[in-house]
């Protein structure tokens, strides 16, 4: 009875051996494409985060020249407004001097020589 059971539980460990050979096979391949897969995949989003940290730099750069050319246009602009307050002070200084130096006789308080003083 000893070897009618063994002959028939030969094939059945056989097969049981084979079954588990082929899941632990299976296993290992799913684990293997899994790694696969995760490496992908990190190797994507670092290619990604390159890319976009690149458009953002391009950008930063862009952003900064133009700030830079609207500081100057700045600068240009307030030298420009400094000459002409400069020069209108000048000109209200000598127009006082001017005026200073007419007679202030009552006569010739609105004469020619005082209203052509009067700014246009």
């Amino acid at each position: 009875m000893t070897a009618l059971l063994s002959k028939a539980a030969v094939p059945l460990i056989a097969i049981a051996a084979l079954a588990a050979a082929a899941a632990l096979l299976a296993y290992l391949a799913i684990a293997t494409v899994n790694g696969m897969v995760t490496d992908s995949r990190a190797q994507a989003m670092a290619e990604r985060d390159s890319y976009w940290t690149g458009q953002i730099e391009k950008a930063n750069a862009v952003a900064s020249a133009k700030e830079a050319a609207q500081a100057q246009a700045a600068l240009r602009i307030e030298a420009a407004a400094s000459a002409s307050v400069i020069e209108q002070q000048n000109q209200l200084t000598l127009r006082n001097i001017q005026n200073a130096a007419l007679p202030s006789n009552i006569v010739s308080c609105f004469g020619l020589d005082r209203v052509q003083l009067l700014p246009d």
